[in-house]
């Protein structure tokens, strides 16, 4: 049975706090560049709608659908060098979820700059954008792509646009794993181990840095895996991060020689949230809970907080 955590809010601070989702869409972006066997280099864009900052409204069936207008654009100064338009609708839901997509569009190599909009069908008003400079660049030698940080993966052969050689990979665009996450998974690609690597094999070492401010970290986890040199080559692997505190982290994949010489290497930092990680029912006394506001709380002022607090759940939570 999955269970299921409450946190109580005061009716009087949703009040405060309602508003704010009808107008601040909350989008989350990630982005790498690829190549193809016959060397056609693509970008591949994954986005995330966070659940509760796009309106939702009723069907006929009184289920619930979301929609956004999505606009991604490659560009180079003022010039469009490829772009994708297209509205993005969620399946029909009892309750709000997130909208994930990912476009790849093809483009040569070079310098650009990636820009995404959205607006949400149902509150025109209610917009957010995205711009990052982009470079697509595949040296002929030794070349790691970007760090896909990822929610999940699966092995599955459909056509999906989540599948990519064998597996559906599922994006993490805001880079968060949140209390219920027990696993970080990645997913990066390899090209011209076989030009740069000499010897029968090569090293991959990925590790986990906890940051600790003033620029202080704490190495958390380690991994590491033996290839063979290749033309083109994909790593997707997966670390338990089910005893990692809440705070800010680093990930961090490079590629060494026999020698141990640093050939290629990427970073991507990314968030935990685990709140109960230390959780013990024993330390809950009739003085603590004496201590929350709950307890200045009648059962009809009581059943009133419960009871506004659906308008802002979602998905496990409500």
């Amino acid at each position: 049975m999955k269970n299921k955590t409450l946190q109580v809010i005061p009716a009087i601070l949703l009040l405060a706090v309602l508003p704010q989702f009808a107008c601040a869409l909350d989008l989350g972006v990630s982005f790498a560049a690829y190549n193809t066997p016959d060397g056609k280099p693509y970008v591949e864009v994954n986005l995330e709608i966070a659940s509760l900052s796009i309106m939702y409204k009723k069907t006929e069936g009184e289920k619930l659908q979301a929609g956004a207008e999505i606009l991604i654009m490659i560009k180079k100064g003022d010039k469009v060098i490829n772009y994708e338009k297209y509205n993005l609708q969620s399946p029909l839901v009892e309750v709000p979820q997130s909208l994930i997509d990912v476009k790849r569009l093809f483009v040569p190599e070079g310098e650009y700059e990636l820009e995404v909009t959205v607006q949400d069908l149902n509150a025109p008003e209610n917009k957010a954008s995205f711009r990052a400079p982009l470079k697509v660049e595949f040296p002929n030698k030794l070349h790691l792509s970007e760090v896909q940080l990822l929610r999940n993966y699966t092995r599955d052969d459909s056509s999906s646009p989540f599948t990519k050689n064998g597996y559906l990979l599922e994006p993490l665009p805001f880079n968060f794993y949140e209390r219920g996450s027990t696993r970080l998974a990645f997913y990066a690609e390899i090209y011209g181990s076989n030009k740069s690597v000499t010897d029968a094999d090569y090293l991959i070492r990925y590790f986990i840095e906890q940051e600790n401010g003033n620029h202080a970290k704490s190495l958390i986890s380690t991994g590491s895996q033996r290839k063979k040199p290749a033309e083109i080559d994909a790593l997707l692997v997966q670390m338990d991060i089910s005893k990692f505190e809440s705070g800010n982290y680093s990930l961090t994949v490079e590629i060494r020689n026999i020698a141990n010489d640093l050939l290629a290497q990427r970073t991507v930092a990314f968030q935990r949230s685990n709140p109960f990680l230390q959780f013990n029912e024993l330390e809950i006394t009739d003085e603590s809970l004496a201590q929350q506001f709950t307890e200045k709380l009648d059962e009809k002022q009581l059943k009133y907080t419960l009871a506004a607090l659906a308008p802002i759940m979602s998905g496990d939570d409500a």
